[in-house]
């Protein structure tokens, strides 16, 4: 964060792009395995009706990281793009699919089947060094985002939990360029040491798209049936402040490095049905508006990373990091799987002529979250008594690994 010496200075700190010699052209690839497993529980902590842990099933994330730069004079110029921090890729028991009880072998089914969101945002930036030890830089950000969900949603007249009364719900929405920006320093004050700040600005989504309703058998031989599909949806995401500082001993350098996300921002993801309505004989009832209630709070994160040239050719690194939750216990979901932890992680880098070969791998660690007074219930389709569906203990593990290839010509 104080001063990237590649092309990530387009997602950690723009002003180090101005340190970037000739034409550069980097890649970054990330993949991506977070396992996860959840017990639903009563509020007791108990297993009354018998539910199965269900665990996610989706495949490794594999997120890109890509850009090219010029430079001449004091001024850099970059494009590329990086994967926005959020988006999500988890699958788990579909109660249509399981064999046996539903209700017992996807007790997850109001929080989530299915969640397949992507974001990728593009960049256009510019560096300026205004003298040989600071350099500023800025960057506008279009991103285009995906969202995709799947889960049930309750559609009986009474209370209660009955599978034969739930109505799978498919979402999908997008967006083309949603506009945001992020804004950086980064500084030489002294010969060995670097300094440096960046401000991402937060990126408000309003994204348009259909919702689908898969009725069960015995809604459908009620008479139970759904019209219209046109949904919009709208989220926030945050603005995230970072900053570090960096110290160059000979062959080792030392960075300290934090982060602040105003994750408190977002509230509430709020999807508008535009045309949507379910009848059951001659009534008709217009689907509400589906608020998934978030109520998420700030968050930030404490690095340490160092690196040691063991040869001109070769730098070995390490780091660790402490991050922070934005989502409360009571909120706790399948969608977004992250709380207080921390990670290890180990590299290495090698020069090759004008090329730097790096492999960094990763590993979080989190000890299991006992959520006993949920705030999250099911859906529903009619205004019944909506049972907590968040109550349980869940388990999260995240391994990362990425290589990245960067050229100078």
């Amino acid at each position: 964060m104080a001063r990237p010496g590649d092309l990530t200075a387009l997602y950690y700190n723009p002003g180090a792009l101005a340190w970037l010699e000739g034409f550069q052209i980097y890649a970054d690839l990330r993949a991506i395995d977070h396992r996860i497993t959840f017990q639903r529980l009563d509020a007791q902590g108990q297993n009354p009706l018998g539910w199965q842990p269900v665990s996610n099933s989706g495949p490794v994330a594999i997120a890109p990281v890509l850009g090219v730069s010029w430079h001449t004079g004091p001024l850099t110029l970059a494009l590329g793009g990086h994967p926005q921090t959020g988006a999500t890729g988890y699958a788990y028991p579909d109660p249509a699919s399981v064999t046996g009880s539903p209700a017992r072998l996807s007790p997850q089914r109001y929080l989530s089947i299915e969640s397949r969101s992507r974001i990728y945002v593009p960049v256009l930036a510019a560096a300026v060094q205004l003298a040989l030890w600071i350099g500023v830089g800025a960057g506008l950000q279009l991103p285009v985002a995906a969202f995709s969900s799947r889960q049930s949603v309750y559609a009986g007249p009474v209370a209660g939990e009955y599978s034969d009364f739930d109505a799978t719900i498919d979402l999908s929405a997008q967006q083309w360029f949603a506009r945001s920006g992020v804004f950086g320093v980064s500084l030489q004050p002294l010969p060995w040491l670097d300094a440096g700040a960046s401000l991402q600005l937060q990126t408000h989504f309003r994204a348009a798209g259909t919702i689908g309703a898969q009725l069960p058998p015995t809604a459908q031989k009620l008479g139970l049936t759904v019209s219209g599909n046109r949904i919009n949806l709208d989220l926030v995401f945050p603005w995230v402040a970072r900053a570090g500082l960096r110290a160059h001993l000979g062959a080792l350098a030392v960075e300290l490095a934090g982060t602040f996300e105003k994750w408190s921002l977002l509230r509430e993801i709020r999807i508008q049905p535009l045309d949507v309505a379910v009848h059951l004989g001659a009534q008709e009832v217009p689907l509400p508006s589906l608020i998934l209630d978030k109520q998420l709070r700030d968050a930030g994160s404490i690095r340490l990373g160092g690196e040691f040239a063991l040869r001109p050719w070769l730098r070995l690194r390490a780091g660790a990091l402490y991050e922070t939750s934005a989502i409360p216990a009571e909120r706790q979901a399948l969608d977004w799987l992250h709380w207080d932890r921390f990670s290890v992680n180990a590299g290495a880098g090698v020069t090759v002529g004008r090329a730097d070969l790096s492999f960094a791998v990763a590993r979080f660690l989190q000890g299991d979250r006992q959520v006993r007074d949920s705030a999250l219930h099911q859906l529903t389709a009619f205004p019944v008594q909506a049972s907590v569906v968040g109550n349980g203990n869940f388990h999260s593990a995240i391994t990362v690994a990425a290589l990245a290839v960067s050229t100078r010509l």
